[in-house]
């Protein structure tokens, strides 16, 4: 009996073997087949290294957080989602240009009944009444105002060299003696309104550089208007060597109309550089004006949505706005984003926000231009 129990034993045992042998064996082959095929499976592409990045910098998600798990194919949907509105909202070719649009000349009806500069119906942002045409008393200049020329991602600062074109006052350092140097830099802002320009005798004056009006939205029905002076005066002004920026004057009421300004803006700068930003310029100063009751909040947004489509485009984006209107704009955020172009129409001004040009008078005069026209300062601090 004993031994009948012993061989029942003895044969369970051998069978109990090749049963682990045998499970241990299809575990060895699950695990090579997942190895496997982990392995075939394709490893996503790496960022692009971004010069003056230390190579231990953490990498991001698409959605810019810090991630150590891998995106789903659902957030890679919607990372992707977000990322193609946000081209459509700054890509200037893919914003749709809805407004009717007109090439004005300055005594036309539609400039009579739509631009805000028209004789008789513009306030200025700069003041009025006391405008004065002295040469201004430099300001502590701002942090940045070397700067303020930069046109485009690839344009370089802009400095003034010519003794006949710039003004200097310096301080010598106790120390080192290093000497600290405020160079002004003069400029002109024009429109339609300075009728036909020589822009070789502006140049020979000591101006060094221009700000040109691209054109603007109308302040009663909205349509989007070309200054018919826009491209002569581009060519001519780039030709007699200034430094060339641009400006729009903007009656948009929302952000999408601000875009849209933008991409009209960019599509007449195809074909041209620029050496200074282009520049937003809002005012709302009577009840008839389409933003007269837009808020700060408003305002501001509308700002930089034109400014991050002409950023978008590689171009420097700038923001005008003066002593008699700054109120109206969160000036705070926006000079902490953008160039500003501030106007006071005195030769001191009292305002102690950061500006990176001063636009100083609206009737100064200069050869090559009949009649009044806006003049601008740029202090260059410059260390020696």
């Amino acid at each position: 009996m004993f031994s009948k129990w012993k061989s029942f034993f003895s044969v369970h045992k051998n069978t109990s073997r090749a049963l682990k042998f045998t499970a241990g064996c299809l575990a060895g082959i699950m695990l090579t087949s997942a190895t496997a095929v982990a392995l075939m499976r394709p490893i996503p592409d790496m960022p692009d290294t971004v010069s003056g990045w230390d190579s231990s910098s953490i990498l991001v998600s698409q959605d810019g957080l810090e991630s150590s798990a891998p995106i789903s194919s659902a957030e890679e949907s919607v990372s992707e989602a977000e990322s193609s509105k946000q081209q459509e909202t700054t890509n200037y070719k893919e914003i749709e240009i809805k407004s009717e649009t007109e090439v004005v000349t300055p005594g036309s009806e539609t400039a009579k009944e739509e631009d805000a500069l028209y004789p008789g119906h513009g306030g200025k942002p700069g003041g009025s009444g006391n405008e004065s045409v002295a040469d201004p008393e430099p300001p502590s200049p701002p942090e940045s105002s070397s700067n303020a020329g930069s046109g485009s991602s690839s344009s370089s600062s802009s400095s003034a060299e010519s003794p006949s074109s710039s003004e200097s006052s310096s301080s010598q350092g106790s120390s080192d003696s290093t000497t600290v140097t405020q160079e002004a830099v003069y400029g002109l802002d024009v429109s339609y309104y300075q009728g036909n320009i020589d822009w070789n005798a502006v140049k020979q004056s000591g101006i060094e550089f221009v700000f040109i009006r691209v054109g603007y939205r109308g302040y009663g029905t909205g349509k989007l208007c070309l200054d018919s002076k826009f491209h002569e005066y581009i060519k001519g002004a780039k030709a007699s060597g200034l430094k060339v920026g641009v400006y729009f004057f903007s009656q948009a009421i929302n952000e999408s109309e601000a875009r849209e300004e933008a991409a009209f803006v960019l599509k007449e700068l195809e074909g041209y550089s620029l050496d200074f930003p282009v520049a937003y310029d809002m005012e709302n100063w009577y009840s008839d004006y389409r933003t007269y009751d837009l808020s700060k909040t408003e305002i501001t947004n509308n700002a930089i949505a034109f400014c991050e489509v002409v950023k978008a485009a590689g171009y420097t984006p700038m923001v005008y706005y003066g002593r008699g209107n700054y109120l109206k704009f969160d000036t705070a955020l926006l000079s902490s984003r953008y160039k500003i172009w501030f106007a006071h129409y005195t030769n001191k001004t009292d305002y102690t926000g950061h500006f990176d040009i001063w636009q100083y008078t609206c009737t100064a005069r200069c050869p090559g231009i009949s009649g009044d026209v806006d003049k601008n300062v740029m202090y260059v601090t410059k260390t020696q």
